[in-house]
């Protein structure tokens, strides 16, 4: 492997105080943040303006892609990792993970069978399901047909006994999802050493830079069949800290890197975004969306809900961000909070404002510098005064869904919309728009290099520069 490369493991601090200068970790937003101070990337692309490669995917996945070295890591559907080379997007490996493959060693013959019945079931009775809807639809043509009603009844009688032939392969099935979130939502994570990946079908991956799978865990998503909110799916992504794997399916659980072996898990609110790294005093904690804090080392439970709202509606999914020593979470029912170590050794949060102006859907995280927020809230570009959280403006972008968090990348700030259009602004409280670019759909956050920028497409890997 190369030497790695510099803006992918650049540290901002994320904590109270600052995480250790010898936490060296690439993963969703870069290091959290969503902030690449020395970064240089250009203002103006298209679909074929400052387009260096563009590398055609095998499936779709909101997950963003991260830098090591001179490797590219993104996710594909369902539980698939591509390494793709930054210097021309070729595909050097891609692998994938079955619930088969994460099962004990002793079991795996087994597994591996269960899993290709469960598969050929699964196929099985969506095909069944299509011919009903065809031939349900042609009986509405002609509801006296015997023939279509014996059809029917012959399709109904094979779906039910595919489906209970299913039920005893249960394990082998994907959790629910949503088509927007899908099973391949959460973002690598690395040490440049390895690189990790959590699925929402609840499969926890560790390879090499080469490809070899080092280890496979498979963790529960939810605690029945339709709960709320992982009846949408797992976007969460896993998060590398104090010499922990941090992976936020259902239970916060935290992995030894090395073996995949669960150090602590705790019980800990989800709320369809990912946890950050903070830093209290001189204890690393790890904050979750829903306001809950632990202590990386031991799970400790440091505090909860510390934000001023009682219950987080839906609608405020984005992550919060924690510059020195106070943690904002931009959306309905967040706010500002100031944390502080206590005497006997939990965290105490004192509430600074309650983002009550907020109104509308807050699906990407924020951006917070010098003394700023920069949000988009229902394609609203929404700027807070981080010291009282009183809006200082809000400009309209986009029409539609924005999943992409804003990012700040040398002097710019960017903000991108799902159908992959990106407005380019300068920082501070006046709206100044600098460009405006298109390309095909994203849902995934940019990531910064030097003078380079990429995205992960729906169809596409982007590397875009100047030549």
């Amino acid at each position: 492997m190369r030497g790695l490369n510099v803006m992918g493991f650049v540290w901002v601090a994320v904590g109270c105080t600052g995480l250790a200068a010898a936490e060296t970790s690439v993963g969703w937003r870069g290091d959290g943040t969503g902030v690449y101070p020395d970064a240089n990337p250009p203002v103006k692309w298209s679909a074929t303006e400052n387009v260096i490669w563009k590398t055609p995917l095998p499936g779709k996945s909101n997950a963003s892609p991260i830098l090591v070295g001179d490797r590219i890591f993104i996710c594909s559907e369902p539980s698939t990792v591509l390494c793709v080379s930054a210097k021309d997007g070729a595909i050097l490996w891609s692998g994938s993970t079955t619930y088969a493959d994460a099962a004990p060693e002793n079991a795996r013959q087994q597994a591996l069978a269960d899993q290709a019945k469960a598969d050929g079931l699964r196929r099985k009775a969506k095909e069944l399901e299509t011919a009903q809807a065809e031939v349900s639809e042609a009986l509405g043509k002609t509801p006296d047909d015997a023939a279509l009603k014996a059809r029917l009844a012959k399709l109904e009688g094979e779906g039910k006994e595919a489906a209970e032939a299913l039920k005893a392969l249960a394990s082998y099935v994907p959790p629910k999802t949503s088509d927007d979130t899908g099973y391949a939502s959460p973002t690598p994570t690395s040490d440049g050493k390895q690189v990790y990946v959590a699925f929402g079908t609840g499969i926890v991956a560790c390879y090499d830079l080469e490809g070899h799978r080092r280890w496979a865990r498979r963790l529960e998503t939810q605690p029945s069949q339709y709960s709320e909110p992982r009846l949408y799916g797992v976007p969460e992504s896993p998060l590398l800290a104090g010499g922990r794997l941090l992976v936020h399916l259902l239970k916060l659980t935290a992995l030894d890197p090395a073996t995949g072996k669960t150090l602590w898990e705790a019980e800990a609110g989800v709320h369809f975004a990912s946890p950050v790294r903070v830093r209290v005093g001189t204890t690393d904690a790890v904050l979750t969306a829903c306001g809950d804090i632990f202590r990386v080392s031991d799970g400790k439970d440091l505090a909860r809900k510390i934000w001023p709202s009682e219950g987080l509606p839906l609608e405020t999914c984005s992550s919060p961000v924690a510059p020195g020593d106070t943690a904002y979470l931009v959306g309905k029912g967040g706010g500002a909070v100031r944390l502080k170590p206590s005497s006997d050794g939990q965290v105490v949060a004192e509430t600074l404002w309650e983002a009550k102006a907020v109104k509308g859907w807050c699906v990407g995280s924020p951006v917070y510098a010098d003394g700023l927020l920069y949000a988009l809230i229902d394609g609203r570009f929404t700027v807070l005064d981080a010291v009282d959280g009183k809006t200082v403006y809000r400009q309209a972008l986009f029409k539609g869904k924005c999943y992409s968090s804003v990012a700040l990348a040398g002097p710019y700030l960017y903000a991108s919309s799902n159908e992959g259009e990106t407005v380019v602004i300068k920082p501070g409280r006046e709206y100044q728009e600098v460009a405006r670019n298109t390309l095909e759909p994203f849902t995934s956050s940019l990531v910064f290099s030097g003078t380079r920028l990429y995205v992960r497409g729906q169809t596409h890997l982007y590397r875009i520069g100047t030549r």
